[in-house]
């Protein structure tokens, strides 16, 4: 018998263990280098990821043009590789909003150069809409916008798009506080009140905010919402000047330049409309 055990371990020893698992190489490869730029820790040129991968140039290149193509990398316009906006997606809400406004942010430049406008970006803080960061013109105003401003939500363009499109049993207390606040009397906070419910119903209508000088004389400003990837109201991109030179038209260059400004952050975050 326990020459029959033997056998039977010697036989079971002598088995060969399963073959590995087929997969696909080039598809190992590729996220060998994706993990690759994530270890050097922000933006990196194809000489770099090609060194620090060990793999020769020409492949480096063909598998970031794949990569580029799903969003898992993105090239910056200057020869530099970084990891692209669908990662984005697959993270906390933290991350991508932290992602997003740096990329507003990158994008903010561009567009005061193109409107010649003073432009910023608002995010919801604890105490109501505030300002994030702020791009100005060369054209003079005569009011000045700061980073962590913060203002009223029922009358100014920005604040009617956070009132707009977050939870109203947030917004509805602050927004009635404003405006009898601003009332004269019953029949004046009742005129607010139809005027607010106006406004805010075409700002959903438009995803567009617009204001006249209602809270600064001789100032116009445009105003539009950008979302996350669950269609939720993320932050605002603000255009303000004079009223000579900051048209407020619906399908004016001030509100066009901003809905295009809206999309590209949501296309490259892979954001959404509700």
């Amino acid at each position: 018998m326990a020459q029959a055990r033997k056998s039977t371990k010697e036989r079971a020893l002598s088995r060969k263990a399963p073959p590995p698992r087929q997969g696909v190489q080039s598809f190992e490869l590729g996220m060998k280098l994706f993990q690759t730029l994530v270890s050097l820790k922000g933006a990196a040129t194809l000489a770099e990821l090609s060194a620090a991968s060990g793999m020769t140039a020409s492949s480096a290149h063909k598998y970031c043009v794949s990569m580029i193509r799903t969003g898992l990398i993105e090239a910056d316009g200057r020869g530099r590789y970084k990891i692209g906006p669908y990662l984005y997606t697959l993270t906390n809400p933290d991350t991508w909003l932290e992602r997003a406004q740096i990329l507003a942010g990158e994008l903010l430049p561009d567009l005061v150069r193109q409107v010649r406008e003073t432009s910023f970006l608002s995010i919801w803080s604890p105490t109501g809409p505030m300002v994030l960061k702020v791009h100005e013109s060369d054209r003079p105003v005569t009011v000045r916008i700061l980073a962590q401003h913060r203002y009223p939500l029922s009358n100014t363009c920005a604040g009617r798009v956070f009132a707009a499109f977050l939870d109203q049993e947030k917004i509805a207390p602050l927004v009635d506080a404003e405006l009898k606040q601003r009332a004269t009397d019953a029949a004046n906070l009742n005129q607010l009140r139809k005027q607010y419910e106006q406004r805010i119903a075409e700002v959903r209508r438009r995803f567009l905010s617009r204001a006249t000088p209602e809270r600064y004389a001789g100032l116009n400003s445009v105003s539009a919402p950008i979302f996350d990837r669950n269609g939720k109201l993320a932050f605002t991109i603000t255009s303000f000047g004079p009223t000579e030179t900051c048209s407020i038209a619906w399908d004016g260059p001030v509100a066009q330049a901003l809905k295009a400004f809206a999309n590209d952050v949501m296309q490259q975050m892979g954001g959404r409309y509700p």
